[in-house]
């Protein structure tokens, strides 16, 4: 109420941010304010919302018009069917082996303009960050966008793949009460006139037989060989404990030769993933779960997707330690061998524990 006082013109795009915001009380009081500012800017976003909200809220802005209009304010332009522009492009990048992944919007929004939006996703939490702008070039959003698409490996798909991964990310905050970034709301504007209906995503295999693939000793065996691939380019873990691991890792080969050395490396190895990937053995099936969703959205071959499906489904039935499974046992080699990497060059994460599978999302 004491924003809609301010003589302030940048109060309008205020408020039509809390007019999106995931809160009933809010946005009623958002449009409330909005019937008692005499400016047809405020009856513009009125409109706008009585085009687009719910029920209740369509009521209410309705309301506010009509008090507007009796002051004779009205909005600027119609807006009751705006006109929606096309997505330009949708970007998503394979979740990495923290659970991480990146989703890449950019529609137009004037004849030669972009609007984007750039999404942090977590598999469990949602939407962890996002950044954008509004009303760039083309040729000013190629050059922002090229050298992330290849340090993130962001891979084009299909726009309605894409929304149904962002509203599986807002269902994802709303189930675990994760508030969303503030500069989600801000920029949300780009996805007027989608349904952003907060749903879970569940990939859909029906044309294979997941059984068979399951019980494929052939296909589970190939698993270790996933890592070779693009998609699984940040599939490794990276705790303080990893490099524990990997110090042990070191030291075996310092002192030990020949069988002594192969079977100490097992007995790491074992240790590893008891203690690190039996914890989250579910998580690491839901990942490859859904990068076998990506490989297949993607056009990619259907064996490498065979591959990641036995080495998934398997997990669920493998009667063996964790670190006899083929895929879990080249992760923790790569997760090993990614710490070894950083130490050799100087850098230790124990020594920055707070950087461990850091939320934190840099621009």
């Amino acid at each position: 109420q004491e924003l809609a006082q301010i003589d302030d013109h940048r109060v309008m795009a205020l408020l039509e941010i809390l007019l999106g915001l995931d809160s009933p009380a809010l946005a009623a009081e958002t449009v409330t304010a909005l019937g008692k500012i005499r400016d047809p800017a405020a009856a513009d976003i009125l409109a706008r919302c009585a085009a687009g909200g719910d029920d209740a809220l369509r009521e209410l802005c309705r309301r506010g018009l009509r008090r507007l209009a009796f002051l004779h304010v009205k909005p600027s332009s119609p807006a009751e069917h705006p006109q929606l522009r096309p997505f330009h492009v949708s970007w998503v990048s394979p979740l990495d082996g923290a659970g991480y992944r990146t989703l890449w919007f950019a529609r137009w929004y004037e004849t030669e303009e972009l609007s984007f939006i750039c999404l942090h996703l977590h598999e469990t939490t949602g939407i962890r960050a996002a950044w954008g702008a509004s009303a760039i070039s083309e040729s000013e959003f190629d050059d922002m966008s090229r050298e992330r698409v290849v340090e993130e490996g962001l891979v084009r798909v299909d726009i309605n793949y894409a929304l149904q991964l962002l509203r599986d990310a807002l269902f994802r905050n709303r189930d675990t009460l994760f508030q969303l970034p503030p500069e989600y709301y801000v920029l949300k504007g780009i996805f007027n006139g989608e349904d952003l209906t907060p749903t879970p995503f569940m990939p859909d295999f029906k044309e294979f037989d997941l059984n068979a693939l399951a019980q494929s000793t052939r296909l589970i065996m190939d698993g270790a060989g996933l890592f070779e691939d693009d998609y699984f380019a940040g599939w490794y873990m990276a705790t303080c404990r990893v490099y524990d691991f990997a110090d042990e890792w070191v030291s075996l080969e310092k002192r030990g030769d020949g069988k002594s050395l192969a079977k100490g490396l097992d007995i790491i190895l074992d240790r590893f993933c008891r203690e690190l990937v039996a914890p989250i053995v579910e998580q690491i099936r839901n990942r490859l779960l859904l990068t076998a969703d990506l490989l297949l959205k993607t056009g990619r071959e259907r064996s490498i997707a065979e591959v990641t499906l036995a080495s998934a489904l398997s997990l669920g039935t493998f009667a063996m330690p964790y670190h006899l499974h083929p895929f879990v046992r080249q992760l923790a080699i790569e997760s090993m061998d990614a710490a070894r990497e950083a130490m050799a060059e100087g850098y230790d994460l124990r020594e920055h524990p707070h950087e461990a599978d850091d939320d934190e999302w840099l621009e």
